[in-house]
């Protein structure tokens, strides 16, 4: 078993420029807030026949661009079509039924405590019942 304590990991720099990515590194000179700083970005391009579309994933928080390399590999070696507005809206709008609303959301949580993830689907599901919601949507329940 590999020992985790800080004194035997490597140090990593701030920029993780140390880090094995799993596609190559580029940055972006810019500057925020009147300082000057550098943007990571991996441009991966696709392995399969490309459709002529972009995917940006963006990471915040405790993760870097590695979080994302399974949904890169699965996202570049698929050529997606495209789906349109009226499309994504239309499933929007049918997303209707609480069973699957409240699937979706306990989904989020590696160990779903209801009194955590229900309280956060009633918000959802309590949306499809307004007055303001598609009637024809809500009627198609």
């Amino acid at each position: 078993m590999t020992s985790t304590t800080p004194e035997s990991l490597p140090a990593l720099g701030i920029c993780l420029e140390e880090y094995e990515y799993p596609y190559p590194v580029r940055f972006l000179p810019l500057t925020n807030d009147l300082q000057q700083v550098s943007m990571a970005y991996m441009d991966v391009p696709p392995s399969a026949e490309p459709n002529g579309k972009t995917v940006v994933l963006m990471h915040g928080k405790a993760f870097g661009g590695y979080y994302f390399r399974n949904v890169i590999e699965a996202l570049a070696g698929t050529g997606i079509p495209p789906q349109s507005e009226e499309t994504l809206y239309d499933h929007e709008v049918h997303w209707t039924d609480p069973a699957t609303i409240r699937g979706y959301v306990k989904g989020y949580f590696v160990h779903p405590d209801p009194k955590v993830w229900e309280p956060l689907a009633d918000v959802l599901v309590r949306v499809t019942l307004s007055a303001d919601y598609p009637r024809w949507a809500r009627a198609a329940r």
